[in-house]
């Protein structure tokens, strides 16, 4: 406290500049041990945002982790095209948001999160912050100030090491250009094609990357073609056979008979969906 007196009787700080001074100067030596894969973190802190985090163990999980971990590698960018309820935003979308944040090499972050509409990425943005607050590291260790509070569809917080994150929304058909983001993109947008290349494309930096998640595509639609585009990896698991030797892409979500059911009741559903 000695330090904070003579700050305060030179430069006539105010009490509350003072602690906020100390706050600074404690949380600058702090350092968060980000897992340095994503898989890592994933199956070591993500899950812990939920009710059953035995579940992060399951083989698509896993999988769908390494491919992106293999993109980033190599400097791609990433696809993955998944069947509905198959958890493509809790992973790619949610999950990758907070860590390639939290790894981006900058005092203040920010990643844009895109979707069809605005009503569409704020649902999303408001899901991601609910994970925040049930994940004891995230809102114990890493978050230590809340500067949305209040606003549960806004993502700003003050990290442990006295960094600033922000996740900017952005709903396609509303977009208006002039953004841009050091930590990347992360994109739901299985509809568009045009308005992606011309207004989502430009705003990340230069080397910071994009990753695109959707239920399966349309011929000739964004997924289709952002899967035949060299500068992005891509992953296309349906719910049958998603690679040779497995049948079911996963049980553990929807098994075989419900599949078989629903697709025998929902045949034109089931085709666009799974």
């Amino acid at each position: 406290m000695a330090n904070i007196a003579s700050k305060n009787e030179n430069a006539k700080l105010s009490w509350s500049d003072a602690v906020n001074e100390l706050v600074s100067d404690l949380t600058n030596n702090v350092t968060i041990d980000v897992p340095s894969t994503f898989k890592e973190f994933v199956q070591d802190i993500w899950k812990l945002s939920f009710p059953n985090p035995k579940l992060f163990d399951i083989w698509h999980v896993g999988f769908i982790c390494d491919e992106l971990d293999r993109a980033l590698d190599e400097g791609q960018n990433f696809i993955c095209v998944l069947p509905r309820g198959h958890w493509k935003s809790t992973i790619l979308g949610h999950g990758y948001t907070i860590w390639q944040l939290m790894r981006t090499p900058a005092a203040s972050k920010s990643l844009l999160y895109a979707s069809y509409n605005h009503d569409m990425v704020r649902y999303h943005v408001r899901t991601m912050k609910d994970e925040i607050r049930a994940n004891p590291i995230l809102s114990n260790e890493w978050f230590t100030r809340d500067l949305a509070r209040g606003a549960d569809n806004s993502i700003r917080y003050q990290t442990a090491d006295g960094g600033i994150v922000r996740v900017e929304m952005a709903g396609v058909t509303q977009f208006k250009r002039g953004l841009h983001t050091n930590a990347g993109m992360v994109g739901e947008l299985p509809k568009i094609k045009d308005l992606f290349f011309r207004a989502l494309m430009p705003i990340p930096n230069p080397g910071s990357p994009t990753v695109v998640v959707g239920t399966p595509m349309a011929p000739g639609d964004l997924m289709a073609t952002l899967i035949d585009d060299d500068k992005f990896n891509s992953v296309v698991l349906p719910a049958f056979d998603p690679v040779p030797g497995r049948h079911v892409l996963a049980p553990e979500i929807r098994d075989k008979e419900w599949l078989e059911a629903y697709k025998k009741s929902n045949r034109s559903s089931f085709a666009s969906e799974y």
